[in-house]
């Protein structure tokens, strides 16, 4: 009788340190998983504006959403530049979740970045001055 109780003990014991290692798992889950949300959260969450920080239209700004903004001499650009220096359809610049891009979109006269000039799509940071012709524009957070 002895013999039975002791194996039945073994076992309820192996019983509970399992439930025990269980439980601390699923703990471990749910609090990995809720940061990762509270992370991609955060990072959609943050309102970016493109602005124009130098040049002819000083000040013009528009939110950085899910669309691309078109920056020419064109009259159908989103941000419309009067400079001989600026082609008809220069650039656009987009967001790609956390991340924001440039595309020079093959300007005659190019587009600077810390005063090199840069070709195809370029990552460009919070702050960070891009030029094209006589004007000046920045992605600043909104």
């Amino acid at each position: 009788m002895v013999d039975i109780i002791v194996g039945l003990a073994r076992y309820l014991y192996l019983a509970f340190l399992w439930l025990f290692v269980i439980i601390i798992i699923f703990n471990l889950k749910s609090q990995i998983t809720i940061k990762s949300k509270k992370n991609k959260l955060s990072n959609v969450d943050k309102k970016y504006v493109l602005q124009v920080v130098e040049g002819s239209q000083i000040n013009k700004s528009l939110p950085l959403d899910n669309r691309d903004i078109t920056v020419g001499r064109s009259g159908d650009n989103d941000i419309v530049l009067k400079d001989d220096f600026v082609s008809a359809k220069h650039l656009k610049v987009y967001r790609d979740g956390k991340k924001i891009y440039l595309e020079d979109l093959s300007s005659t006269n190019g587009t600077f970045i810390k005063g090199k000039r840069v070709y195809g799509i370029n990552e460009i940071k919070i702050g960070q001055l891009f030029t094209l012709g006589t004007n000046g524009l920045e992605v600043r957070m909104g």
